[in-house]
């Protein structure tokens, strides 16, 4: 489990060195409804459309379904 960095008080993980906090404190938010959103819309950025060098270029949703996909077809070949 990674461990939250210092500067977000704890409140959001740090995972290689991409912590959303700092970029919620430097923007001009002026409701905590704007601060959900961006913090939803950066989490579906970071899972969903952000291509990973160590997972062969690809979002990282896409990488673990393709592992469940490969991972399906052995569990089918130890069977038969």
């Amino acid at each position: 489990m990674p461990e939250a960095s210092g500067e977000s008080g704890g409140l959001a993980p740090h995972q290689e060195g991409w912590d959303p906090a700092p970029v919620v404190l430097l923007a001009s938010w002026k409701t905590l409804s704007q601060v959900e959103l961006a913090t939803a819309e950066w989490g579906d950025w970071y899972c969903h459309r952000r291509f990973h060098s160590e997972m062969d270029h690809v979002p990282p949703v896409q990488y673990e379904a393709n592992y469940y996909v490969e991972f399906a077809k052995l569990q089918v070949t130890i069977a038969i």
